[in-house]
């Protein structure tokens, strides 16, 4: 089975071949793989934090991202 995941960031579709893989450090989303460091999920949704110009990676962020922690 070849597995692949599209990520749609600021208007735009990006298909991420079979070998790649998205790294996530963010512990308290239920979705990361605390062992290797990497997301779970086989699509992720990065969104742009509106009104937000800095041109900075703060301008977005893991619309994916559930807490799991409740």
């Amino acid at each position: 089975t070849i597995k692949i995941a599209i990520l749609y960031i600021k208007g735009g579709y990006f298909i991420m071949g079979k070998n790649q893989k998205i790294n996530c450090t963010v512990t308290s989303c239920k979705y990361n793989d605390e062992g290797c460091q990497e997301c779970t999920l086989e699509q992720i949704i990065v969104t742009p934090i509106i009104g937000c110009n800095t041109k900075q990676s703060d301008e977005s962020m893991c619309s994916s991202y559930r807490n799991g922690n409740k």
